[in-house]
Formats: C-alpha cells, structure tokens, sequence
C-alpha cells in the first residue's frame, strides 16, 4: 500500500484590520470548526464524488476506510491523507478530494466578511516508498508480541495445569512427604499381564526402581519397625496395584515373609497376578465363611503370599472398619514378617482412610502426568486428620527422562538382563562364588546399627556369609 498526502489551509476570507471584533469573530469561526472540516473531508459524500469523478471500481464506504484528515496541531491545517494499492492512484484520489472539498468551500462562502477561504497548499504526489507491509517494522512487532503472547501462554497454563509431571512437581507438591521411589513406564507386555517385575525382569529397570522402594522402606523403620504398609492412591488409575504387587515380590526376593492383602473390595485386581479367581479372600474370611489359612495362596514369588478380595460385598467400609478386620491383620501380621495391604483410591471412597489406623504407615502412589496436585495433597491431608503417618510417596509411570533413567543405555550394558549383556559380548563365567545372605526380619530394622549412607539415608547392614573355600572368581 502507498499513502499520498495533501495539505489543505483553512482560514477567514477577508479581515477587516479596522474592526479588532471583527477580525476576531472570523479568525474564531475559522478554528473552532476545523475539526468538522476534517471530518466531511473524510465523510461519504465526498467519497461518492471522487468515485465517480474517477471511475473508481470501489464502492464509496470502501473508499472512505482509506481516507484520513486530521487538523495539525496549533495551525489551521488539515493533512489529508489516501492509501491505495497504487502510488499514482493514491496521489490523484488525495489531489481530487481536496479539490472538490475546497470547491465546495467557495461556494458556499463567497464573498461577504467573515465568510471561509480553503485553498490547497500542498497537493499530493506519488509516494516513493510504500507504507505496507514494512518487514523489518513488522518482523520486529510480529517478535515482540509472539513472545509477550508466548511467556503469558505458559505462565497461565502452568497456573492452570496442576499436574505433576516431575519428580520435582511432587516433592514441591508434598514438601513434608519424601518421594521413596520413581517407577518407570512398564513395558506393554508387562502392565497388560500383571506380573511381578523382580520376578520376571529381575535385572530390569523397574525391577530395580521397585528394589530402592523396598530398601527406603525399610529405612524408615529407624523408630519402629514398619510390619503393615497402606499402598493407595489419590484417585483410580494411579496405579496403586501394581505398587502394592511389585513392592510385596520385592519385599519377598529379599528374604522377608510377605503376604500381599487385596483389601479394594470394589474393583479387584491383585487377583489377576496369581492367575487365579478373587474368591476365596478376605471378604470370604469376614464373613466367617473360611479360614485365613484356607484363604491365603501362594503367588509363585518364593516367600510371597497373597489373600485376594473374595465375593464383593455391598458394603465395603463397614467389613474393613470392623473388629473382625483388626483380628484378622492382627493374626496374618503373626505369621508373615511384612502386610502389603492395596487399596481402593482415597478420594472417592473412605475405604482406605478406614483401614489405615491398623497399619503402620502409607504409601500414596501419585501417576506421572496424571496425578492432580491438589488431589494428592488432599489424599495426604485425610490421612494426617486421623493421625496417620504418610510414610513417603511413589512417582508412578515415569518416562525415562522424568525418572532420571536417561542412563538406561549404560545400566543395560553394565547390569541388564543376560540376553542383554550377552550381545554385547558380556558374559557371567560358568562358576560364581555362592553366596548365603542373611537379611534382619522387620522387627531388627530400626534397631540396626547404620553403616553406610547414601545421600541423606542410613543403610543398616546387611550380613553375607561366604561359603567355605569358595573357587576362584
């Protein structure tokens, strides 16, 4: 676009210098409607006659959105100013315009004193330089706006999106809780059919995050020991079963009696790990309609045993707040050395807030990228009302950057799987020194005596026994 401008004076025909009033009186009326000169200048009237004057292909009111006049400032001025596609269109619209415009002016004050003059003063040539589009004016603006618009975009959608997608999102979230363990992303395969990581990928990633779960665990128990653990989570599809399973295996691969206790008498699941039909179980066990011993069954993780759900009853909370519940923990706690106890989800059902004073403490299990912030605080916040400790939290389905896995290249190499480490040449040797471990039961952990720390946890020892004359490694 190209902008032609014109200069047009307004101002009093004839002053009679020997008449001070009258030479006033003209000068006054000649400013004081400047401003309504400018404004039919650029009014429809005039746009109609320069359209046909021209033979303009543009309707009137289109014509009238590219016509400006203004009054310059102190002075008796208007600057009339056209935009049009064409420099040498843009000049002869502006010099015809004010040309009629001034016509119209003498016409109407011919002769007489006090009477108005308009003449132009400037008439308008072709622009040499277009007005639109400037790049580097826009390029600048187009910048500037793009990040205002860019840094004002992410400020309120991290206002708004109040999910934790980082470990660091939940440690800010849950200031006073510490975060026991992050879980990888589990393979398809392994989510989909509910098996025991430590169990079937003992030498995987998940496998491990589980293993650093179990040992901060028992970290914990430096006051008391922690013999009865409440997995749950805020809200359903946290993934609070499949905490509650891998940490039960973990506890159970490390030489601790484990039995695993579905105690979500609403939407069950722990039985699909065993293969197995959720009845008989704990409900069953309620009821009085078996044994605890006829009830509880073995997972095939050595040491790890699990009571399912049972038949479902109509009223959950009442069976799990029950006396007969406390007996029956209180019973299973005299035969195994740790209860894993999975729950249903806190913040739609009172369930697990029920359940929790016969525990020993809680694991809240928080979805990466799923878990709402103010929904984990307050899942944590019924727990703290009854006086129950939350012993930590679980930073679930982590992607590998987020859980701080991004050295999983180099964790395979040194200790993944076999077939992992047999393809790049790694091979165990045929005969390894046998080692017999001896882990404390429960009961030893908090009076341990620390040997060893990692960052701010003390580790209580672990005593191996080396066989005999073991061969050379």
């Amino acid at each position: 676009m190209y902008v032609a401008n014109a200069k047009v004076f307004i101002g009093p025909q004839t002053i009679d210098r020997t008449d001070a009033a009258a030479a006033m009186q003209a000068l006054t009326f000649s400013r004081d409607f400047l401003a309504s000169y400018a404004e039919l200048i650029r009014g429809r009237a005039f746009a109609e006659r320069v359209v046909e004057e021209l033979q303009l292909r543009v309707t009137p009111e289109k014509l009238t959105e590219r016509i400006s006049a203004n009054v310059l400032q102190d002075t008796r001025i208007i600057q009339v100013k056209v935009s049009d596609a064409s420099r040498e269109r843009s000049a002869r619209i502006a010099n015809t315009l004010t040309e009629l415009f001034v016509e119209d002016i003498q016409a109407d004050f011919a002769g007489g004193s006090g009477a108005v003059q308009a003449s132009v003063i400037e008439p308008a040539i072709p622009p040499s330089k277009r007005s639109a589009p400037a790049p580097v004016r826009d390029g600048i603006l187009g910048a500037f706006l793009g990040l205002m618009i860019g840094v004002g975009g992410a400020l309120l959608l991290e206002q708004l999106d109040t999910r934790l997608r980082t470990r660091e999102d939940l440690e800010r979230a849950l200031e006073e809780v510490p975060v026991l363990a992050t879980v990888p992303r589990m393979s398809g395969e392994m989510a989909r059919e509910r098996r025991f990581a430590v169990d079937s990928d003992p030498r995987g990633l998940v496998a491990e995050a589980f293993r650093i779960l179990r040992t901060n665990v028992q970290f914990l128990a430096v006051d008391r020991p922690i013999r009865r653990v409440l997995v749950t989570g805020a809200l359903a599809g946290d993934g609070k079963t499949t905490v509650s399973a891998n940490l039960a295996a973990a506890l159970a691969t490390a030489g601790y009696t484990t039995l695993l206790v579905e105690t979500d008498l609403r939407r069950p699941t722990v039985h699909d790990y065993i293969a197995g039909s959720p009845s008989p179980g704990i409900s069953d066990v309620l009821l009085g309609r078996v044994r605890l011993d006829q009830a509880i069954r073995p997972s095939g993780v050595p040491g790890l045993s699990v009571l399912t759900s049972g038949a479902l009853p109509p009223n959950p909370s009442e069976l799990l707040g029950s006396q007969r519940m406390v007996e029956i923990v209180e019973e299973a706690s005299e035969r195994f050395d740790v209860l894993v106890l999975d729950t249903p989800p806190t913040l739609p059902v009172t369930d697990s807030v029920v359940l929790a004073p016969r525990t020993d403490g809680v694991i809240l299990v928080v979805r990466a990228g799923e878990s709402q912030r103010d929904a984990v605080r307050a899942a944590a916040s019924q727990f703290e009302r009854v006086g129950v400790r939350v012993l930590g939290t679980v930073f679930n389905a982590a992607s590998a950057e987020a859980s701080g896995y991004g050295y999983q290249h180099y964790y395979d190499e040194a200790y993944g799987s076999e077939p992992r480490r047999a393809s790049r040449g790694l091979r165990r040797a045929k005969e390894s020194t046998p080692f017999e471990t001896s882990v404390p039961p429960p009961s030893e952990w908090g009076s341990a005596t620390p040997t060893a720390t990692n960052g701010n946890a003390t580790h209580p020892p672990l005593r191996v026994e080396r066989s005999p004359s073991p061969p050379d490694a």
